[in-house]
Protein backbone atom coordinates (compact mmCIF):
# COMPACT_ATOMS: atom_id res chain seq x y z
CA UNK A 1 0.00 0.00 0.00
CA UNK A 2 1.30 3.45 -1.07
CA UNK A 3 1.87 5.27 1.95
CA UNK A 4 0.90 9.45 2.04
CA UNK A 5 4.10 11.78 2.91
CA UNK A 6 2.55 14.76 4.87
CA UNK A 7 5.23 17.57 6.20
CA UNK A 8 3.93 20.69 8.59
CA UNK A 9 5.94 23.29 9.34
CA UNK A 10 4.93 25.58 12.39
CA UNK A 11 6.31 29.04 13.19
CA UNK A 12 5.24 32.02 14.69
CA UNK A 13 2.70 33.49 12.70
CA UNK A 14 0.06 34.48 15.55
CA UNK A 15 0.41 33.45 19.15
CA UNK A 16 -2.45 30.66 18.92
CA UNK A 17 -3.20 28.98 15.24
CA UNK A 18 -4.87 25.83 14.20
CA UNK A 19 -5.22 23.77 10.80
CA UNK A 20 -7.64 21.56 10.95
CA UNK A 21 -6.26 18.90 7.60
CA UNK A 22 -8.27 15.53 6.81
CA UNK A 23 -9.99 15.59 10.12
CA UNK A 24 -6.39 15.60 12.18
CA UNK A 25 -6.47 18.82 14.69
CA UNK A 26 -2.86 20.99 14.08
CA UNK A 27 -2.15 23.66 15.81
CA UNK A 28 0.84 25.87 16.87
CA UNK A 29 0.85 27.73 20.03
CA UNK A 30 3.17 30.76 21.73
CA UNK A 31 2.90 30.13 25.73
CA UNK A 32 4.72 33.33 25.92
CA UNK A 33 7.37 32.49 28.43
CA UNK A 34 6.09 28.92 30.16
CA UNK A 35 8.69 28.94 33.27
CA UNK A 36 8.45 26.83 35.98
CA UNK A 37 9.63 28.33 39.87
CA UNK A 38 13.12 26.27 40.09
CA UNK A 39 16.51 28.47 39.12
CA UNK A 40 18.11 26.56 36.47
CA UNK A 41 21.87 27.92 36.70
CA UNK A 42 22.58 27.12 32.90
CA UNK A 43 19.90 29.72 31.87
CA UNK A 44 18.62 33.38 32.78
CA UNK A 45 15.73 32.41 34.75
CA UNK A 46 15.80 34.80 37.14
CA UNK A 47 12.86 36.80 36.44
CA UNK A 48 10.41 33.77 37.07
CA UNK A 49 11.70 32.58 40.37
CA UNK A 50 9.90 33.40 43.63
CA UNK A 51 12.15 35.84 44.70
CA UNK A 52 11.91 37.82 41.49
CA UNK A 53 10.28 41.26 40.60
CA UNK A 54 7.07 39.66 39.50
CA UNK A 55 7.03 36.80 42.20
CA UNK A 56 6.42 34.38 40.27
CA UNK A 57 5.12 31.30 42.79
CA UNK A 58 3.81 27.97 42.05
CA UNK A 59 0.38 29.43 42.69
CA UNK A 60 0.98 31.91 39.52
CA UNK A 61 2.58 29.07 37.89
CA UNK A 62 -0.64 26.84 38.27
CA UNK A 63 -2.52 29.03 37.64
CA UNK A 64 -1.12 29.75 33.80
CA UNK A 65 -0.94 26.09 33.16
CA UNK A 66 -4.98 25.85 34.20
CA UNK A 67 -5.38 29.15 31.40
CA UNK A 68 -3.48 27.02 28.78
CA UNK A 69 -5.16 24.16 29.15
CA UNK A 70 -8.30 25.41 28.80
CA UNK A 71 -7.83 27.67 25.86
CA UNK A 72 -6.11 24.21 24.13
CA UNK A 73 -8.96 22.09 25.01
CA UNK A 74 -11.32 23.99 22.64
CA UNK A 75 -9.01 24.83 20.26
CA UNK A 76 -10.30 22.38 16.93
CA UNK A 77 -13.93 22.77 17.53
CA UNK A 78 -13.59 22.81 21.25
CA UNK A 79 -11.32 19.88 21.35
CA UNK A 80 -7.78 19.67 22.04
CA UNK A 81 -5.77 19.39 18.16
CA UNK A 82 -3.83 15.95 17.99
CA UNK A 83 -0.79 17.72 17.38
CA UNK A 84 0.24 20.64 18.73
CA UNK A 85 3.38 22.62 18.64
CA UNK A 86 4.30 24.96 21.32
CA UNK A 87 7.37 27.75 21.67
CA UNK A 88 8.60 29.75 24.68
CA UNK A 89 8.77 26.62 27.25
CA UNK A 90 11.48 26.62 29.53
CA UNK A 91 12.26 22.56 29.40
CA UNK A 92 10.94 19.55 29.39
CA UNK A 93 9.14 19.52 32.89
CA UNK A 94 6.84 22.26 32.07
CA UNK A 95 5.29 20.82 28.66
CA UNK A 96 5.05 17.55 31.04
CA UNK A 97 3.05 19.57 33.93
CA UNK A 98 0.73 21.20 30.48
CA UNK A 99 0.12 17.91 29.09
CA UNK A 100 -0.73 16.35 32.63
CA UNK A 101 -3.31 19.10 33.10
CA UNK A 102 -7.18 17.65 33.80
CA UNK A 103 -8.57 20.01 31.22
CA UNK A 104 -6.46 17.87 28.49
CA UNK A 105 -6.65 14.46 29.93
CA UNK A 106 -8.62 12.89 27.11
CA UNK A 107 -5.84 13.98 24.11
CA UNK A 108 -3.54 11.45 25.58
CA UNK A 109 -0.17 13.91 25.19
CA UNK A 110 2.98 12.62 24.52
CA UNK A 111 5.52 15.19 24.82
CA UNK A 112 8.86 15.74 22.73
CA UNK A 113 11.40 18.63 24.15
CA UNK A 114 15.12 19.12 24.12
CA UNK A 115 17.21 21.96 25.65
CA UNK A 116 18.19 24.63 22.86
CA UNK A 117 21.16 26.98 23.26
CA UNK A 118 18.93 29.86 23.55
CA UNK A 119 20.11 32.08 26.08
CA UNK A 120 17.04 32.90 27.67
CA UNK A 121 16.53 29.14 27.56
CA UNK A 122 13.26 29.31 26.13
CA UNK A 123 12.43 26.37 23.77
CA UNK A 124 10.41 24.75 21.43
CA UNK A 125 8.13 21.71 21.69
CA UNK A 126 5.57 19.20 20.60
CA UNK A 127 2.61 17.65 21.92
CA UNK A 128 0.54 14.58 19.95
CA UNK A 129 -2.07 12.16 20.57
CA UNK A 130 -0.27 8.79 21.79
CA UNK A 131 -3.54 7.58 20.83
CA UNK A 132 -3.61 8.31 16.83
CA UNK A 133 0.60 8.62 15.84
CA UNK A 134 3.65 6.79 17.05
CA UNK A 135 7.22 9.28 16.92
CA UNK A 136 9.72 7.29 14.82
CA UNK A 137 12.15 9.59 15.50
CA UNK A 138 13.01 12.93 16.02
CA UNK A 139 15.90 15.48 16.61
CA UNK A 140 16.64 19.00 16.58
CA UNK A 141 18.57 21.64 14.14
CA UNK A 142 20.78 23.87 15.65
CA UNK A 143 20.51 27.81 13.75
CA UNK A 144 24.20 28.65 13.14
CA UNK A 145 24.12 33.03 13.70
CA UNK A 146 27.10 35.51 13.58
CA UNK A 147 29.30 36.56 16.39
CA UNK A 148 27.95 33.28 18.29
CA UNK A 149 24.62 34.56 18.70
CA UNK A 150 22.40 31.75 20.21
CA UNK A 151 18.60 31.46 19.35
CA UNK A 152 15.84 28.41 19.19
CA UNK A 153 16.94 25.28 17.58
CA UNK A 154 14.08 23.55 15.22
CA UNK A 155 12.45 20.32 16.17
CA UNK A 156 12.30 17.75 13.70
CA UNK A 157 9.58 15.30 14.38
CA UNK A 158 8.72 12.04 11.56
CA UNK A 159 6.19 10.15 13.08
CA UNK A 160 3.84 7.58 11.87
CA UNK A 161 -0.57 7.21 11.94
CA UNK A 162 -2.47 3.81 12.80
CA UNK A 163 -3.20 4.18 8.78
CA UNK A 164 0.54 4.10 7.80
CA UNK A 165 0.35 7.57 6.34
CA UNK A 166 3.74 9.15 7.47
CA UNK A 167 4.00 13.07 8.84
CA UNK A 168 6.65 14.99 9.32
CA UNK A 169 6.92 18.31 11.47
CA UNK A 170 8.91 21.18 11.51
CA UNK A 171 8.26 23.42 14.93
CA UNK A 172 10.18 26.85 14.39
CA UNK A 173 10.70 29.91 16.39
CA UNK A 174 12.89 32.38 15.00
CA UNK A 175 14.68 34.88 16.01
CA UNK A 176 12.73 37.99 17.32
CA UNK A 177 12.28 41.30 15.55
CA UNK A 178 12.71 43.02 18.86
CA UNK A 179 15.80 44.67 17.85
CA UNK A 180 14.49 45.90 14.74
CA UNK A 181 13.84 44.80 11.30
CA UNK A 182 17.61 45.38 10.39
CA UNK A 183 19.08 43.75 12.85
CA UNK A 184 17.15 40.92 13.27
CA UNK A 185 16.33 40.13 9.69
CA UNK A 186 20.00 38.44 8.73
CA UNK A 187 19.10 36.72 11.45
CA UNK A 188 15.73 35.19 10.82
CA UNK A 189 17.07 34.83 7.09
CA UNK A 190 19.62 32.50 8.60
CA UNK A 191 16.82 30.73 10.48
CA UNK A 192 14.90 30.07 6.96
CA UNK A 193 17.87 28.67 5.21
CA UNK A 194 18.47 26.18 8.53
CA UNK A 195 14.65 25.38 7.69
CA UNK A 196 15.17 25.14 3.67
CA UNK A 197 17.74 22.61 4.29
CA UNK A 198 15.97 20.76 6.25
CA UNK A 199 13.04 20.44 4.53
CA UNK A 200 15.22 19.27 1.37
CA UNK A 201 16.97 16.47 3.55
CA UNK A 202 13.21 15.44 3.84
CA UNK A 203 12.47 15.11 0.59
CA UNK A 204 15.95 13.67 -1.19
CA UNK A 205 14.74 11.00 1.20
CA UNK A 206 11.13 10.50 -0.05
CA UNK A 207 10.74 12.52 -3.19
Amino acid sequence: MKQAFYLFIFFLITSCRTVPITGIGVGFYNVENLFDTTDDPKIDDDYYLPNSRIKWDETKYQKKLEDLAFVIAQMVDNQPPQFLGLCEVENKKVVQDLANQPKLSAANYGVVHYDSRDERGIDVAFLYNTSVFSVKTSKTYSVNLPDNDRTRDILYVKGKLANGEILHFLINHWPSRSEGRTESESKRIEAAKTLQNIKNEILAKDS
